[in-house]
């Protein structure tokens, strides 16, 4: 019968280690607590209608949609842990809380000004709004995320 070495047994063991060990943290990455309590989108126009999402931490989601001439319509539904973790992700690769939009301008006639706002687990609040036709890599990226799971919401809803 044929030994191994004592240093084979070792690497063996450091590999398993560290493959198990990255299981469990990838796992605890996915499970790990939001960055956020809710999240607010607001985006109605007073003339054109629009939507309003709103998604709190625990997957449950809340989309308003409105028509132009105000009738509404609601929908809900359930975010995995998986999804409301993406979101998570987004808002700190996105520095959501300190993102600082100009309002210099003036708004073209009938233009919609969508607003996120944001309750974090402290507590604290962050508003942050922009005229639709101006561009911000960091809102839009957020706000697109949102109208795409509201999107989905709406469909699983008719």
């Amino acid at each position: 019968m044929r030994r191994t070495k004592p240093a084979v047994h070792i690497f063996l063991l450091v590999t398993i280690s560290l493959a198990l060990s990255a299981c469990a943290s990838e796992t605890d990455t996915q499970q790990a607590s939001p960055s956020f309590e809710t999240i607010i989108l607001r985006d109605v126009h007073a003339l054109w209608g629009g939507r309003e999402v709103k998604l709190h931490s625990d997957g449950a989601l809340d989309v308003r949609v409105v028509a132009p001439g105000g009738e509404e319509s609601r929908y809900t539904a359930r975010l995995s842990p998986a999804r409301v973790t993406e979101l998570s992700n987004l808002l700190e690769a996105h520095r959501f809380a300190t993102i600082q939009i100009p309002q210099e301008r003036a708004p073209v006639p009938d233009e919609a000004r969508p607003e996120i706002e944001v309750v974090w687990q402290s507590g604290e609040r962050t508003v942050v709004a922009k005229w639709a036709n101006d561009v911000h890599p960091d809102f839009d990226a957020i706000y697109n995320w949102l109208l795409q799971v509201s999107d989905e919401a709406i469909g699983e809803g008719e």
